[in-house]
C-alpha cells in the first residue's frame, strides 16, 4: 500500500514537472518585448562582462584610436561616433567632413564586429560550448572575408533609404536590423543573408522598428548621463588638450557600455525571431536530450 501511494505521488510530481516544462516551452516561444530585450541586454553584461568588454573593447579599438586622435587636434573635442554633434560637423570644411565620415564607417563596422563576436559568444552558451573572448575574436577576424559584404550591403540599403527619402531608411533598418547576427551563426552569402533576414523580420518589422527606436533613445539618455555630466565636472579641472584626451578617454569607456548594450539587443532580437518563427529553444532542448 505504501509503495502504491510512493508511487501515485512519484506520478504526480512527475505530471507536475512536465507542465512546468511545456509552461516554460510556451513562455519561452512568446514574443519578447522592447524592454524585455533591452532588461536581456543589461542581464547578458551583467553575467558576462568580462568576456563582453574584451569584445567591445577591441571592436572598438580603431574608432576609439580615431576619437583621441580627432580629439587632440581639436576637431571634435572629444565626440565620439556617438555623437550627434559629429552629424552637425559636416559640410563644416572638407577636414571636418571627412573625419566625420570616417568615424561613422568605422563606428558602424566596429559595431558590426561585436555584434558578430557577441552572437558567437550567446550561441555558444546555448550549446554549451566554451570559448575564451579572444578565440571568438580570432573567429570573428578570420571569416570577416566572408560576412563584410553582408555589412556592406547592409550599409548601402540604408543609404538608399537616406537619399531617396529621409524616412525611407526607417523600412530598411528594421528589415535587416539583425543582418549581422545571421551572417555570424548562418554563414551565408551576403546576398542569401539579405533575403534570409527579410523573410525573418517579415511580420514583425514594426516590432523591431520599436526596439530599435527604444534602443536609440535609451542609449542616448545613458550617453547624456555618462559622459557629458563627467564632462561638466571633468572641465572644472583641466582645460586645452588634456582636457580634450580626458573627454575622449570618458567617451571611450562610455561607448564600449552603450556599444555592448546595443550589440546584446540586436543579438536578443535575432534569437527571439528565431524561436518565435523557428522554436530554436525547442531545437536546443531536444539537442540537450539526444
Amino acid at each position: 500500500m505504501d509503495q502504491a501511494k510512493a508511487a501515485a505521488a512519484e506520478a504526480v510530481e512527475g505530471a507536475k514537472a512536465a507542465a512546468a516544462e511545456v509552461t516554460g516551452l510556451v513562455e519561452s516561444l512568446r514574443p519578447r518585448g522592447a524592454l524585455e530585450l533591452i532588461d536581456d541586454a543589461g542581464s547578458l553584461l551583467r553575467r558576462r562582462w568580462s568576456d563582453v568588454s574584451i569584445l567591445a573593447a577591441v571592436s572598438l579599438t580603431p574608432t576609439i584610436v580615431l576619437s583621441v586622435v580627432m580629439s587632440m587636434r581639436h576637431s571634435t573635442d572629444g565626440s565620439l561616433f556617438t555623437d550627434p554633434q559629429l552629424i552637425f560637423q559636416l559640410g563644416q570644411s572638407d577636414r571636418s567632413t571627412t573625419q566625420a565620415i570616417l568615424a561613422l564607417v568605422l563606428g558602424s563596422l566596429s559595431l558590426a564586429i561585436l555584434i558578430h563576436a557577441l552572437t558567437r559568444l550567446v550561441l555558444n552558451d546555448l550549446v554549451g560550448r566554451v570559448e575564451s573572448p579572444w578565440r571568438i575574436l580570432l573567429r570573428t577576424f578570420r571569416s570577416f572575408h566572408q560576412w563584410v559584404g553582408t555589412w556592406l550591403l547592409g550599409r548601402i540599403a540604408l543609404g538608399l533609404g537616406l537619399l531617396l527619402c529621409g524616412v525611407g531608411i526607417l523600412w530598411p533598418w528594421a528589415a535587416f536590423w539583425v543582418l549581422i547576427p545571421i551572417a555570424a551563426s548562418e554563414r551565408l552569402t551576403p546576398i542569401a543573408a539579405m533575403r534570409r533576414c527579410l523573410e525573418l523580420t517579415k511580420g514583425a518589422r514594426g516590432r523591431i522598428l520599436g526596439v530599435a527606436l527604444l534602443l536609440e533613445i535609451t542609449t542616448a539618455l545613458a550617453q547624456v548621463a555618462f559622459f557629458l555630466f563627467p564632462a561638466q565636472i571633468v572641465s572644472g579641472l583641466v582645460d586645452g588638450r588634456p582636457l580634450s584626451l580626458v573627454l575622449a578617454l570618458v567617451g571611450s569607456g562610455v561607448a564600449i557600455l552603450i556599444e555592448s548594450i546595443t550589440a546584446a539587443t540586436v543579438v536578443n532580437a535575432y534569437l527571439d525571431l528565431r524561436v518565435r518563427r523557428e522554436g530554436l529553444d525547442l531545437d536546443l532542448r531536444l539537442r540537450g536530450l539526444t
